[in-house]
């Protein structure tokens, strides 16, 4: 069986940041990758709640097309996984299927629905799987100095202390 790593998406440019950052870890390994969309639940975003069949059916079919087009940018094998129910349980089928190495999940410098989901629900979750996980957190660029030149920051050696008494 190949080495696979989970990464969990919203389908924003974070997520798909982490499985770019996702592929290049397992590239050693030669590791695919498994992009699980957890479709949201009527139980956890009542919004949907008033959203026919027909709707989410088309709604599912989008995300996967989404996805695919996000594989085909992927440097590593990927494999697209929409789950819809618990996050509990599609993360577990999946997890029991694939035997991931990592688990991955991309955060946001805004707070989406994704990042509010994490903090409630997915993390009990993820920690029931007892995977390594990955979070990837998008930082904004560091701000320009002043006058507009940029000097990149090098680290400085450290220079041994004498000791006292020698």
């Amino acid at each position: 069986m190949n080495p696979t790593i989970m990464v969990i998406t919203d389908l924003s440019d974070t997520a798909e940041q982490a499985a770019q950052y996702a592929a290049a870890l397992g590239a050693p390994l030669h590791a695919g990758l498994v992009l699980l969309h957890l479709y949201p639940d009527s139980v956890v975003d009542p919004e949907l709640a008033t959203t026919t069949l027909t709707q989410t059916i088309r709604d599912r079919a989008e995300i996967a097309a989404t996805l695919r087009e996000v594989v085909q940018r992927l440097p590593a094998p990927a494999e697209v996984e929409v789950a819809s129910g618990t996050a509990f349980d599609s993360v577990e089928k999946t997890v029991h299927r694939c035997h991931p190495l990592l688990l991955a999940v991309g955060l946001n410098t805004e707070n989406t629905w994704l990042d509010r989901w994490l903090s409630n629900h997915l993390l009990p979750v993820l920690s029931a799987t007892h995977r390594r996980c990955c979070w990837y957190r998008r930082m904004r660029p560091p701000p320009a100095p002043p006058g507009g030149c940029w000097w990149p920051l090098m680290p400085m050696p450290l220079r041994s202390m004498p000791r006292r008494g020698r």
